[in-house]
């Protein structure tokens, strides 16, 4: 934790953004039980063709938040 706020007040202190670390991705693993480096290059792929088109984006707008939510809860 030391390492890490060091890290970021070098980083601004040279002009750059301060870095940071996740531990979501560890949460994630352990839930659904895939560590698979080509998992996550897969769904990459698939957001960016995804991005490529604005009417999916626009579709994925008009999902009400409580449904979002009672998804994520799944």
């Amino acid at each position: 934790m030391l390492a890490d706020g060091l890290v970021s007040v070098i980083a601004s202190a040279v002009g750059s953004l301060p870095l940071t670390t996740f531990a979501q991705n560890n949460g994630v693993i352990q839930m659904t039980g895939v560590a698979s480096r080509y998992v996550g290059r897969t769904i990459a792929v698939m957001l960016v063709i995804l991005g490529l088109f604005p009417m999916i984006g626009g579709f994925f707008t008009t999902i009400p938040s409580a449904v979002l939510g009672g998804a994520m809860t799944l």
